[in-house]
């Protein structure tokens, strides 16, 4: 049964509750809600955080359900990556050029992380 806006808004009982086509709401034990998405990806089920609700709304969730599987069937294998790196990365460096971050962009400890990162293409 797909979901509405409404519906949405007024659940509470912790658990997971389908949207159709992967995407799923899940309500936490302390009632925190969030977007996730189900997919098959390189014949192994994954399952791809979208974000909370209400920050990403039941619209947007299934606009980037939609891209997600866009993205897939066109081949991408990166999603995650690049979704992790959009969510957490971007936020934090902004606009800036590779070249030009430094570990204090990143708020990274010195005394618990490794010197160095290595990019890969690979």
């Amino acid at each position: 049964m797909n979901l509405s806006a409404t519906r949405v808004k007024a659940l509470r009982e912790p658990g997971r509750y389908s949207d159709g086509d992967g995407l799923h709401l899940f309500i936490s034990k302390t009632g925190g809600k969030s977007w996730v998405q189900r997919m098959t990806i390189g014949g192994r089920r994954r399952d791809i955080g979208l974000g909370g609700y209400p920050a990403v709304s039941l619209s947007q969730a299934r606009n980037r359900a939609s891209d997600n599987r866009e993205a897939v069937g066109n081949g991408s294998h990166t999603l995650g990556w690049i979704q992790t790196i959009e969510r957490h990365a971007f936020p934090k460096i902004g606009n800036k050029h590779i070249d030009t971050i430094s570990r204090s962009d990143l708020n990274v400890d010195d005394s618990t992380t490794p010197t160095t990162l290595t990019i890969s293409n690979a």
